[in-house]
């Protein structure tokens, strides 16, 4: 049996969906199927119903999850007990959207349990990022995924997923996506960021053709412009108290929103660098701590 197999399982009791543990685990969702009916016959009993749309876990496959999740636990801290001290130095990618929410607790975290780990934070844009950890200029990065996916010579850990939504002014009455874009330019984010490309994607789709010509690298400026009221724009929000000082309305793009998704990106061969995963597993709780 494969470790790796009980690890897909338990992202997919985690996030409910095949689908959505493939995008996790950076798998096919077919591949996802397989794994599980591989455990099924495994362990001779079923893992999930499937007799309805949405596959629904048995009371086994959370109580192996829960087995597993313990054992993993024990079998990570015994790969960690050593006389050596996690230490060294990680040079760390972080977008400028992710900085303050995951970049404080993060180093809290670090700086207590590993004090000998110099953490070394550059700042850049996602694709940039990834092309620094792919030439090995940088270790690590947290970034924005490609709609398109990562790089599949990369290792890619999902920390959060999250639509994308609609920004107005906070005194804007209308409530309609088309409404508010009669009324309101569009502020845009580059057309090269992810964000940007999402954003227009839906709006495409949808057959709506905004106005407006400003275009802006980062949310902050995006935020104070749209709570000016100078327009309106398709964001990813991921700490509002960044932007408290700019009071602004959003608005939820439905069910078929964009969702954005961001990773903790590093290389392969780094897995087993005991100083990197320090840095991912602080990168979880940072975004755990977010979620509480």
């Amino acid at each position: 049996m494969n470790l790796s197999f009980l690890e897909t399982m338990v992202a997919v009791l985690r996030h409910g969906s095949f689908a959505s543990a493939a995008a996790d685990r950076n798998l096919s969702p077919s591949a996802v199927s397989l794994q599980m009916r591989r455990l099924e016959d495994y362990f001779r009993q079923p893992l999930f119903d499937r007799s309805s749309q949405q596959v629904r876990p048995t009371a086994f496959a959370h109580e192996l999850a829960q087995v597993f999740s313990s054992t993993l636990q024990t079998m990570e801290d015994l790969r960690y007990r050593t006389s050596h001290a996690v230490e060294g130095e990680v040079k760390l990618g972080v977008t400028e959207s992710m900085q303050a929410l995951v970049l404080p607790p993060a180093l809290t975290m670090l700086r207590s349990k590993y004090p000998q780990l110099v953490v070394k934070p550059v700042r850049g844009r996602s694709q940039t990022l990834i092309d620094q950890v792919k030439s090995g200029e940088i270790d690590a990065a947290v970034v924005v995924q490609s709609p398109n996916g990562g790089a599949r010579r990369l290792r890619w850990d999902l920390l959060l997923q999250e639509p994308l939504v609609l920004i107005v002014p906070p005194d804007a009455p209308e409530d309609s996506l088309e409404a508010l874009l009669r009324k309101h330019e569009l502020i845009r984010f580059e057309g090269s960021a992810n964000v940007g490309r999402l954003g227009m994607r839906f709006l495409a789709a949808k057959g709506i053709k905004p106005r407006g010509n400003v275009e802006l690298q980062s949310v902050l400026p995006i935020v104070a412009l749209v709570s000016s009221g100078l327009g309106v724009s398709i964001a990813f929000m991921p700490d509002r108290r960044s932007y408290s000082g700019y009071p602004v309305r959003e608005i939820s793009l439905g069910a078929d929103a964009p969702q954005l998704k961001v990773a903790f990106v590093t290389r392969p061969q780094q897995d087993d660098s005991r100083a990197v995963q320090a840095v991912r597993e602080a990168m979880f709780e940072a975004v755990a701590q977010r979620e509480e």
